[in-house]
């Protein structure tokens, strides 16, 4: 086995801080306190089954849809950071109808957002400095596309809360 250079460990000291700083963000929009409002966690508080399932305008999606779709990239990527791969992209599973939703219950899909992103941020913290830079990227613009669901969400609720 090489003997591991300073520049070796430097590099896979910064992926695990990365690693690591990731999987704080994502907590932090989950059920933290994000300098930016609420968390995910007090938008989804007051959510009514009805209200998770409507499309407020011209099929725009509902915050079912929004959720599982979140979820669907967290499973993909907890698979990733935990050295799998992840199974071919499918649009059906990134942006599921809201009729199969439903079949699910808003009660399970809300759990099971929670266990996956549990996963994700679990598999982020106890990574050992071997995710490439291309992940680390990848997971920091998941950071990104949470923030904009989370506003998505926002508006969503404010207009099928009328």
């Amino acid at each position: 086995m090489p003997e591991k250079t300073p520049l070796l460990l430097a590099t896979q000291n910064k992926i695990t801080m990365s690693a690591q700083t990731i999987a704080q963000r994502l907590d932090t929009i989950y059920k933290g306190e994000p300098r930016f409002g609420e968390s995910l966690q007090t938008k989804l508080k007051n959510v009514s089954e009805e209200m998770a399932y409507r499309q407020p305008v011209n099929n725009k999606h509902s915050i079912a849809e929004i959720l599982s779709h979140m979820e669907y990239w967290r499973k993909r990527f907890a698979l990733e950071v935990q050295g799998k791969t992840p199974p071919e992209f499918s649009e059906t599973e990134n942006w599921p109808e809201v009729s199969a939703l439903k079949k699910q219950g808003w009660e399970k899909i809300q759990a099971s957002f929670t266990e996956t992103h549990n996963e994700l941020v679990g598999s982020l913290k106890n990574v050992n400095g071997k995710l490439s830079e291309e992940l680390i990227t990848n997971l920091n613009g998941m950071v990104d596309h949470d923030v904009y669901h989370l506003g998505q969400i926002g508006i969503v609720k404010s207009l099928v809360n009328k």
